[in-house]
């Protein structure tokens, strides 16, 4: 399959607004951590944790998938960089903030090493996304 990732990054980023959202990644090779790929007509990456392919642009109704790519950024740096092991962190889980009843799906929660309590929570947005922010 070949590497499509600077051509769709352009695409997905292509407003220097959401451009912007990358600025917190510009020590990486974002072209070379990335491996977009084209199948049947959409573009995709595999994820770092899950291990399955995540669709994150279709050019057909120009739908694009800008936190996901932030999301695989960061689950890069965690595990590259802070070196934090791949059994500690999981993506898109459930968590309880606090004494608060309910329960917030998050888009990235590192645990503690006994691994039953949050240490870092990461929640990612797109570009001028407001939903969530509180």
């Amino acid at each position: 399959m070949e590497n499509k990732t600077s051509e769709i990054i352009a695409k997905i980023f292509k407003d220097p607004e959401a451009l912007y959202g990358l600025k917190e990644f510009s020590d990486l090779n974002i072209n070379e951590i990335l491996e977009i790929f084209e199948k049947d007509k959409k573009y995709y990456l595999k994820c770092f944790k899950r291990e399955k392919n995540i669709q994150v642009y279709n050019p057909e109704n120009n739908q694009t998938n800008s936190e996901e790519i932030i999301r695989q950024l960061w689950l890069y740096k965690l595990l590259n960089y802070y070196k934090y092991p791949k059994d500690r962190i999981e993506v898109e889980k459930d968590v309880r903030f606090g004494r608060e009843v309910n329960v917030k799906a998050v888009d990235i929660v590192v645990f503690n090493k006994k691994k039953d309590t949050p240490y870092i929570v990461i929640e990612t947005k797109r570009p001028k996304e407001e939903e969530g922010l509180d």
